[in-house]
């Protein structure tokens, strides 16, 4: 990897300029280049030309002095503006979290269950998935948007259940249907103590007791309203395993219905990668090994490998070391291998900030993640220097 040079984001010097340097944003007025076009040398010996020295903008960009790829490397064109997107998916979440406590306050305050609005809700989140995969799909966008876990936990268990109900091309009306299970999965819970399911030391054998009975007490309790029986059993099944060893009913196999066994992988992968009262978070590259590694035990190969094509092994958000010592962010997966995603270097091999605008690379064989950074390594690396 070629090494960057930083020059001030208001001032560049043309002497100091090459050719093939790029600016990484547009001046808000005025465009020298279009943002990430290489400065070709006919430009430059223009400015020679015109005798012009220095170029000054209002821009809030860098510019890019070298190469920044390596030959070999290959780029690839993502569409839509990063920043722009990632921070309207925000915004939708955050609508997403509000319809959704609205459905919930409604059925806790005993005004039954919208059925109606969660249809509405769930549409909405198949919309989103559809026309905007990429960013709907990046978990992490959402952390601290909400600190509500068991909110946090129903929208985005939905995001991920509805990622593997595409994937094995559910018809429309069934898809709603996982949805609304994914989303209801764990309305039990609201019919037990707060303080039971957010104890921070170990639990008793009796709490543990209580805690499993949610799943019949949100079946149960849903039977009241015009929903189907997939629906429902989904709820009742979503911790049963395929070997066994799940609760209540400790059913195998084909035993399980298939939106329970989507439910399952949803549920413990979200469960996973968030923090929780008794211990840390995960990340998001350990939890889907550990489901890899548990699949044909506990969950269904096939659901499990349709998440994993989906996220990537290395989760879009993820930081990385690559080959080269560099570090880099996930910004999407590759289905046809999941091993190699496509990242944007943001420290080059030198310890270069390159900034989070670099080209997207595609990783390959030769050049590949060789670390997944724990959060305490992402926090450090992020936090502003003094």
């Amino acid at each position: 990897m070629a090494e960057f040079k930083e020059i001030a984001a208001d001032h560049f010097s043309a002497d100091e300029m090459t050719d093939g340097d790029l600016f990484l944003t547009n001046d808000d007025m005025f465009s020298l280049l279009p943002a990430r076009v290489p400065i070709p040398a006919a430009l430059l010996q223009q400015l020679k030309n015109w005798q012009i020295k220095n170029i000054y903008t209002d821009g809030s960009g860098d510019a890019l002095q070298g190469t920044p790829i390596a030959p070999g490397h290959k780029i690839v064109s993502l569409p839509g503006d990063e920043n722009l997107e990632s921070q309207r998916m925000k915004e939708v979440y955050v609508q997403l979290v509000k319809k959704g406590q609205e459905i919930f306050e409604s059925y806790g305050n005993k005004r039954g269950l919208t059925v109606t609005e969660l249809v509405e809700l769930i549409r909405s989140m198949i919309q989103e998935l559809r026309e905007k995969r990429r960013f709907f799909i990046r978990l992490s966008l959402y952390r601290g948007l909400c600190d509500d876990y068991f909110m946090n936990h129903a929208i985005q268990t939905t995001i991920l259940s509805l990622i593997m109900g595409e994937a094995i091309k559910l018809p429309p009306h069934k898809l709603v249907d996982l949805g609304m299970a994914s989303f209801l999965h764990e309305i039990g819970l609201l019919h037990l103590p707060p303080a039971l399911h957010e104890k921070e030391g170990p639990i008793t054998v009796e709490e543990r007791r209580l805690l499993s009975s949610h799943v019949i007490v949100g079946y149960r309790n849903l039977k009241d309203f015009s929903l189907s029986q997939d629906i429902l059993l989904g709820v009742l099944q979503h911790h049963e395993r395929l070997d066994g060893s799940g609760y209540l009913q400790a059913l195998a196999g084909d035993s399980i219905c298939l939106y329970a066994k989507i439910i399952a992988i949803s549920c413990t992968y979200h469960a996973q990668i968030s923090d929780r009262p008794y211990r840390p978070a995960k990340n998001e590259h350990m939890s889907l090994a550990d489901m890899v590694k548990d699949m044909r035990r506990k969950y269904d190969e096939y659901l499990v490998n349709s998440l994993v094509s989906a996220l990537s092994l290395f989760p879009i958000g993820s930081y990385v070391r690559l080959s080269d010592e560099s570090i880099a962010r996930v910004v999407e997966s590759d289905p046809e291998n999941v091993r190699y995603p496509i990242v944007r270097i943001i420290i080059s091999a030198s310890g270069m900030k390159v900034g989070d605008n670099s080209p997207a690379i595609q990783l390959n064989k030769e050049f590949f993640v060789a670390a997944v950074l724990n959060q305490d390594e992402v926090d450090d690396l992020l936090k502003p220097k003094k």
